[in-house]
């Protein structure tokens, strides 16, 4: 990892590996597989690790896990649909800026239903104020063309490369609301009227 150098520290790189997770990245041994680290003299210098450690003076955190959709709640009338993800989500791969629209992929299927279209209008917290990014429960507020018949359903998944959470685990396309019939919100229909 390392060529000569001169100073009082040196880095590398640990490279982390799909499963790998810890809250807290604490180092409990330091070896050298090739070679030998020695002093400005020439003298061997031991390998010590400081009490102070990697731990608890900096924060790293391990976290190959991917974010995952793990409920969701359709609102009365179709209005809305609570989704709850495993931990908290952003919109950029730095962990940083709050979700939109446009970061879910909605498909409607109508199933001879009359509503034509549903998409996603807004995203607000479950209370209805903005979203600041860092949460886990979303509320996609829907816009339907047409009178939903009960017949029509919908699947919700992340955009590719859309919604991370704060390590930078993208959240897969294979994670969904699975399939969630509509409410049936149209007005009754006489059929028949006898005397």
């Amino acid at each position: 990892l390392f060529g000569p150098f001169s100073g009082t520290s040196a880095s590398g790189v640990c490279t982390i590996l799909l499963g790998e997770n810890t809250p807290l990245l604490d180092a409990t041994a330091l070896a050298v597989s090739l070679g030998s680290i020695k002093d400005v003299g020439g003298n061997p210098t031991p390998l010590v690790i400081p009490a102070t450690n990697i731990s608890p003076s900096h924060l790293i955190t391990i976290d190959t896990v991917v974010p995952m959709i793990v409920s969701q709640a359709l609102g009365a009338g179709n209005v809305f649909i609570d989704i709850t993800f495993t931990e908290g989500l952003y919109t950029n791969i730095l962990g940083t800026g709050s979700l939109n629209p446009s970061d879910f992929n909605l498909v409607l299927s109508q199933n001879g239903g009359t509503a034509t279209s549903v998409v996603i209008s807004s995203i607000t917290t479950t209370l209805g104020g903005p979203i600041v990014g860092g949460e886990t429960t979303f509320r996609l507020v829907f816009a339907i063309t047409g009178q939903v018949s009960g017949l029509e359903s919908i699947v919700i998944r992340p955009v590719l490369n859309e919604i991370f959470d704060r390590a930078g685990n993208a959240a897969p396309t294979t994670t969904s609301t699975g399939v969630i019939t509509l409410f049936d919100t149209s007005p009754p229909v006489i059929l028949n009227v006898s005397s």
